[in-house]
């Protein structure tokens, strides 16, 4: 008859031993499904739309009004129709 070690041993090791397995049972499972998840996005048709050409009349009735700033012409700053000379020259 073994002693009571051996027993305690073989016994935990029988209990890691279904621990492991239920582990891997569970991990087997989610991978299936991922891979399940993988081959419905896989057949679904991914449609790309294509560039359109449109006149430059239609895009100038189109094209819709910024909120920035003109430049100045003179020095080239955006900010507040210019620079300071500037911006008091076009008011």
């Amino acid at each position: 008859m073994p002693c009571k070690l051996k027993q305690r041993r073989q016994r935990r090791l029988k209990a890691d031993l279904w621990w492991w397995r239920e582990e891997a049972m569970d991990c087997k499972a989610r991978i299936l499904e991922q891979a399940d998840e993988i081959a419905v996005l896989r057949q679904q048709v991914f449609r790309v739309p294509m560039p359109v050409l449109v006149p430059a009349p239609i895009m100038k009735l189109v094209a819709t009004a910024t909120s920035e700033p003109e430049i100045c012409l003179k020095c080239n700053d955006g900010a507040r129709l210019g620079c300071s000379s500037c911006a008091y020259r076009l008011k």
